[in-house]
């Protein structure tokens, strides 16, 4: 505490206590001497003391009583784009949130009881006896603050899960098939770009493979007991190996998708709509899934005789499931709902009944214009006549 707060906090109680206002002004001006002074030599021996530190700060009794009282009434979680600024929440509040969370469309509540559901996929893993055993538990939801949106962003904490095991699995998988993904994607890309002059594959983020790889390498081997391979149907498998064909991989995945649930609690919800969050396996998959809507959203406007359309998303951009989209005029047009559509409308990208569409552009609060956010980019509009656009961190505007 500053020598000046502890000044004003003298006068503030001078004030409210009858006796100190009863007394003179030189015996209160002594008084107030008298404290500061002892004031000033606690605080300097408080700074000797601590001034360097004897003993393990975690391991000392009065740093573990104050993480205790922070840790006890506070959710510490890590603020996305900037891993050193963590935020402080309170778990109540946090705990509603989450609550609120999983009362949405997205969740379902299952009747079963925690312990039936983690036996039931324990079970279904019995099927492939060279994966490792999970342990005994559920994924639990977890939440990221995004303080470039100032939104919390949720996740689901899959990691030592009874889950795991078929997930690193399918992950394992496709990136085997990542190759010939990345194959067909350019393959499609190339298409578009020569026919209309649009380079599709900026859209497609993990499948495309150059600026986002979702794995730093190919696990062959699980635990060093399994070897997954593309063979020919006709070979047999060995001791400590299993083969996976392409009707097996489609299993997996069906496997992965019904088995997205959490627990909160002593409670068990699954996951109905999205991708499974939180999986190995999710950004290729979600990379695969969207790029096929995006592709056939431009076949489709040349086939309807819409290609003059096409052109608007030469400057669009998609990173996993966040699009960004630069002087696209048309662009809110194709984000409409189904039912406010005509039932024959080329214009349309995702299907809205099976993915939920939001916007993240919003009136600036200073409300000099329009602001949108693309994954760690903020871009504000400060001026509509001239052109002129703001960019966080940049020294000036730009035209």
């Amino acid at each position: 505490m500053h020598e000046n707060e502890v000044g004003g906090f003298l006068d503030r109680f001078t004030v409210m206590v009858l006796e100190l206002r009863e007394l003179t002004a030189s015996t209160q001006s002594f008084l107030r001497r008298i404290i500061l002074k002892k004031v000033r030599a606690r605080m300097t021996k408080y700074r000797e003391q601590h001034r360097h530190v004897t003993e393990e700060p975690f391991e000392h009794l009065a740093v573990k009583r104050e993480l205790g009282f922070l840790t006890g009434r506070f959710l510490i979680c890590p603020a996305d784009k900037a891993s050193s600024t963590p935020a402080f929440v309170c778990k109540n509040f946090i705990r509603k949130l989450a609550f609120e969370m999983l009362s949405g469309h997205e969740f379902a509540s299952i009747v079963p009881p925690l312990a039936a559901v983690i036996s039931r996929i324990q079970c279904e893993l019995s099927a492939m006896p060279v994966l490792s055993t999970a342990p005994a538990t559920l994924p639990y939801l977890m939440t990221v603050f995004k303080a470039h949106k100032s939104t919390l962003h949720w996740i689901t904490n899959t990691a030592k899960t009874v889950v795991s095991p078929e997930a690193d699995l399918c992950a394992c998988l496709l990136q085997f098939l990542l190759p010939l993904v990345q194959t067909f994607c350019k393959e499609r890309s190339w298409e578009v770009e020569e026919w209309f002059g649009v380079n599709l594959r900026r859209t497609c983020g993990g499948a495309k493979g150059e600026e986002l790889e979702p794995y730093h390498s190919n696990q062959g081997r699980t635990n060093d007991k399994l070897w997954p391979s593309w063979v020919d149907g006709d070979q047999a498998e060995g001791m400590g190996s299993m083969l996976f064909r392409e009707e097996d991989v489609c299993w997996l995945t069906e496997c992965c998708i019904a088995n997205s649930v959490l627990r909160m609690g002593d409670d068990v919800w699954r996951q109905v709509r999205g991708f499974p969050m939180g999986l190995a396996c999710s950004p290729i998959s979600c990379d695969i899934y969207f790029f096929k809507y995006e592709y056939h959203a431009m076949m489709r406007l040349a086939d309807t005789g819409n290609a003059h359309l096409i052109p608007y998303f030469s400057d669009t951009f998609k990173y996993i499931d966040d699009l960004g989209a630069i002087n696209n005029t048309i662009i809110k047009s194709f984000m409409r709902k189904k039912e406010d559509r005509e039932e024959n409308d080329p214009c349309w990208i995702y299907p809205d009944e099976y993915i939920e569409i939001k916007e993240n552009t919003e009136v600036a609060v200073d409300e000099c214009g329009r602001k949108a956010n693309f994954l760690s980019l903020t871009i504000t509009i400060t001026s509509p006549l001239q052109g002129r656009t703001s960019i966080p961190g940049t020294t000036s505007a730009k035209d």
